[in-house]
Formats: C-alpha cells, sequence, structure tokens
C-alpha cells in the first residue's frame, strides 16, 4: 500500500495505457464484426430478392435428369453388348495350342459359320416363302387330316373335299372347293395361298440365302449349303479372322434391323405384328465376304465352312 501511494503516478499513467490498448483492440474488433454483419446483411437481401422457381422449370430440370440417367443407361448397355463379341471357336487364334488341336478348331470353326446365315435370320425373326416342298408337305398333311375326319365321321356323315396334291401349282387368291370343273387346281392353289399367308403372320421379315453371297454353294432343291469337295486345303488364321469380322459386323445390321421391325410392332396391335405392317419388309440381299483362299472351297464360290 505504502508502495502505491509513494508510486501513485505511475500506477494511474500504466492504467490509463492499459484501458488504451484495450479499447483500440476492441474497436478494430467490433469494426471488422460489424463488416462482416453487412456484408452478410446485404446477401441475404439478394437472396430474398429472388424469385420463386417456376414449376415449369423444376419439370424441365426433372426431364433432363432423367434423360442424362437414360443416355447413362445406354452408354453402360452398348458397353457390355461391346463385350460380348466373341469368335465361333476361339481356340482357332490361340498361340498356345498344337498343330492338332488348332486343326480341330478351324475344322469346327467351319462347321459353326455354316449355320451363322440362319441364325442371322432369327435376328430379323425371318423366313423365305414356302417352298415347293412345303407346299407339298402342307398340303399332305392337310389330305391326311381330312381322311381322318372322314373316317371319324363314318360313311353317313359329311365329307369336305380335300384338295389334291399338286407339286408345282402356283399360289393363287383365296378360295373354297367349288366342284365345278377345275376346282380341283383352285382347291390346292387357294391351300398354298392359305399356307403363305399363315408363313407370313409368323415372321417379321422375308430372307433368304439365295441373297447372299453364298448362293452359288447353295443346293439347288433344299436351298442347304453344299459340302466342299474332299482333300481342301484349310483356311489361313488370317483369313479367319476376316470372316470373323465379317460375320459380326453383319450381326450389328442385322440386329438393328430386327430391332427396327421389333420396335414397330411394339406400337400396333397384336393382330397386325407381322412383315405386311412391318417397315423393313425384305432382306434382297447380303454379304458375309468371301475370305476363303483359293483351294480351300471348290469352284464357284462354293463354301467349306466360310463364304
Amino acid at each position: 500500500m505504502q508502495w502505491i501511494k509513494s508510486h501513485l503516478m505511475i500506477v494511474i499513467v500504466g492504467s490509463v495505457c492499459v484501458l488504451s490498448l484495450t479499447g483500440l483492440v476492441l474497436g478494430y474488433v467490433m469494426s471488422s464484426v460489424g463488416a462482416d454483419l453487412e456484408a452478410d446483411s446485404r446477401e441475404l437481401s439478394a437472396l430474398q430478392s429472388i424469385k420463386r422457381a417456376n414449376p415449369k422449370v423444376i419439370d424441365m430440370a426433372r426431364r433432363l435428369q432423367k434423360d442424362d440417367e437414360t443416355l447413362l443407361q445406354d452408354y453402360f448397355r452398348k458397353y457390355q453388348e461391346a463385350k460380348q463379341y466373341k469368335p465361333l471357336n476361339d481356340k482357332v487364334f490361340l498361340d498356345s495350342i498344337t498343330d492338332s488341336e488348332r486343326t480341330l478348331a478351324i475344322f469346327d470353326f467351319q462347321d459353326s459359320y455354316v449355320l451363322q446365315p440362319r441364325k442371322l435370320f432369327d435376328l430379323l425373326k425371318a423366313k423365305d416363302h414356302p417352298t415347293t416342298d412345303e407346299f407339298a408337305e402342307h398340303e399332305q398333311e392337310t389330305k391326311a387330316k381330312q381322311d381322318r375326319i372322314d373316317k371319324e365321321l363314318g360313311p353317313g356323315g359329311a365329307r369336305a373335299v380335300a384338295p389334291p396334291v399338286l407339286q408345282n401349282a402356283a399360289v393363287a387368291p383365296k378360295g373354297g372347293y367349288t366342284g365345278a370343273p377345275g376346282s380341283e387346281q383352285e382347291a390346292a392353289r387357294n391351300l398354298r395361298m392359305a399356307y403363305a399367308v399363315t408363313r407370313a403372320k409368323e415372321i417379321y421379315c422375308y430372307a433368304s440365302l439365295r441373297g447372299s453371297d453364298r448362293e452359288a454353294s447353295l443346293d439347288d432343291r433344299t436351298d442347304e449349303v453344299k459340302p466342299p469337295p474332299p482333300g481342301n486345303a484349310k483356311p489361313s488364321i488370317e483369313d479367319l479372322w476376316y470372316a470373323q469380322v465379317a460375320l459380326w459386323i453383319q450381326e450389328d445390321i442385322f440386329r438393328a434391323l430386327g430391332g427396327l421391325n421389333e420396335e414397330t410392332a411394339g406400337n400396333l396391335p397384336e393382330d397386325a405384328r407381322w412383315v405386311a405392317y412391318l417397315p423393313v419388309k425384305r432382306l434382297i440381299k447380303f454379304s458375309m465376304g468371301n475370305y476363303v483362299p483359293k483351294g480351300a472351297v471348290g469352284e464357284g464360290g462354293g463354301v467349306g465352312g466360310l463364304g
């Protein structure tokens, strides 16, 4: 206490200095807080001045978001499809196999390749017009069915005359058996027309191997690929690879055409989902390429498993 009394002036001056410094610090802090509050106030005012979002704008944003999701899924689907390209026999293109194993793989590749055009038609849900043999078979089946019905009805039952089997009758408009002169031929023609219409309602597109670049190798009667002459050389690995790539290209094309018909059919009534009402009605020509070197097949572009 005595010290304070003797040094009162120093104590007073020191207290004033401390208070001054405290005031300066507090003043600086308070001015900074005030500036922040002022900035926040301006930001809040700007936000409050924004108009409420239009419901149409929100709906549009949602549609765009949905479209983006659909597009992304489509990209993923195409990516998965791209990974599905597999050779008919991948052993053909391996390095670490013996010659005998590769030879067996090549034979298997060729046997599988012969069947691919028919499988391409499945992508289109396609068949050719009924052949003469198919017409005759249908007539035989119809006649046999009618004979069974007549047998069940017995001698006193009503009997419908079954049309005869005509090997070369042409397709004619629908009609019935009239008993008039020439009506047997007419009935056969009408039966064939009915069969042709039934075939048309089962498919989305007409297609035939006669429209391919392998036509020269087909059997004239059965439309199947003729076996190659014996003793033919094996195709090279390079030719097999080109043949495989050509097949992949055709699969993509057929799948796209078939998808167009499928999409169209999905928007049609059930009774209109057949070739008459679809955009791709007939496959006129297609090519799988002829990558087999001379000596591997017969003359005229015949196919020994490839074509």
